[in-house]
């Protein structure tokens, strides 16, 4: 798994206070828990940045990428929705792009998308896709597929 999609699926599962040691695949039930900033039923908004080197998989050479955006959370009857837009940026390799997630809890399965696309300006880009689905009641992973691969380049 990339680093991008690893520290997406990571930063999905912090802050939506879902208890996983170390963010890996869990082995036992997986406990959630209503932070004091869900009580009410309006989205909150949560700006987040992160940075980190990953390797590019058009060239397979290390870059750094940095992505920033919101997430918006709020609870409606008992489920926790949050979706997430982002704007990313790579250097040296001069990519950019957008990319967007969603999470829902509700007490049965926890599930995580995230789409990601990257352009630069000799035209190569890349694409993350990842999909999880999350049993809550046994802590087994139903879905987990995706990654980040160059589509043009």
């Amino acid at each position: 798994m990339s680093k991008l999609v690893a520290l997406s699926t990571c930063a999905a599962q912090a802050a939506f206070t879902v208890l996983i040691a170390g963010c890996e695949k869990p082995t036992e039930p997986v406990e959630t828990i209503r932070p004091s900033y869900l009580t009410t039923n309006a989205p909150v908004a949560i700006p987040f940045e992160v940075t980190f080197d990953d390797v590019n998989p058009c060239t397979g050479l290390i870059h750094t990428v940095t992505i920033s955006g919101t997430t918006f959370v709020q609870t409606i009857d008992g489920r926790v929705i949050a979706r997430s837009e982002r704007t990313i940026t790579t250097s040296p390799t001069g990519f950019i792009g957008h990319g967007t997630d969603s999470f829902v809890a509700n007490g049965q399965v926890m599930m995580f998308r995230l789409t990601d696309i990257l352009t630069n300006a000799s035209g190569d880009r890349i694409r993350a896709l990842f999909v999880q689905v999350l049993d809550l009641s046994t802590g087994t992973v139903r879905v987990e597929e995706g990654g980040v691969k160059c589509v043009v380049g």
